[in-house]
């Protein structure tokens, strides 16, 4: 039997009283599947990006253009660095673990966080409705992979995310052009 989506009307208390907000609930069989139809259509009409080492960014654009078709009734964003829950509004992340992976020193007193911008997101602005969140690297990064993979965890805990992926992109003649696309739980 396929999973269907079922929508929950409820009252964010972020919201003023009145405004209720509409959340699909999705499972993660049902995001696997559109995610996955998004990275296949990425390969198909974008393999020159990937034959040419394009940069990151251009992958993880024509990635969010398709995961706009997929998920319809949400809003798909790059680097997106708001929050409605933050007084200015900047997306922050609070992980010491996240901190020390940056190597950047770490004092008892901060409460500001690291300000994030994840690669990609399928959320509903202006609402905490946040659906998948995903950082990607290309497989000539040199960047650690555990610093994305401790972002996304804190994403989940901290930001409410639902879903998050890692994603690395085959790049300069690796044989497979999606190397990883793994669950963070």
């Amino acid at each position: 039997m396929e999973p269907t989506d079922a929508t929950l009307t409820v009252h964010d208390s972020h919201q003023p009283f009145g405004s209720e907000l509409t959340h699909t609930l999705m499972d993660s069989s049902t995001v696997f599947k559109k995610l996955t139809s998004a990275l296949d259509r990425l390969i198909r009409q974008d393999s020159y990006l990937f034959f040419n080492n394009a940069n990151e960014r251009s992958l993880c654009a024509r990635l969010a253009m398709y995961l706009q078709e997929e998920f319809s009734t949400y809003t798909v964003d790059c680097e997106y660095n708001r929050n409605i829950t933050e007084n200015d509004l900047i997306k922050r992340l609070r992980s010491y673990k996240l901190l020390e992976l940056l190597d950047k020193h770490v004092s008892a007193d901060d409460t500001d966080g690291v300000t994030v911008y994840p690669d990609i997101i399928v959320h509903k602005r202006g609402e905490t409705d946040n659906l998948l969140i995903i950082e990607a690297k290309k497989s000539t990064s040199n960047i650690n992979h555990q610093i994305d993979k401790e972002k996304l965890k804190a994403y989940k805990q901290q930001l409410g995310y639902t879903f998050a992926r890692f994603i690395v992109f085959g790049t300069n003649g690796e044989p497979s052009l999606i190397v990883q696309n793994v669950e963070i739980k």
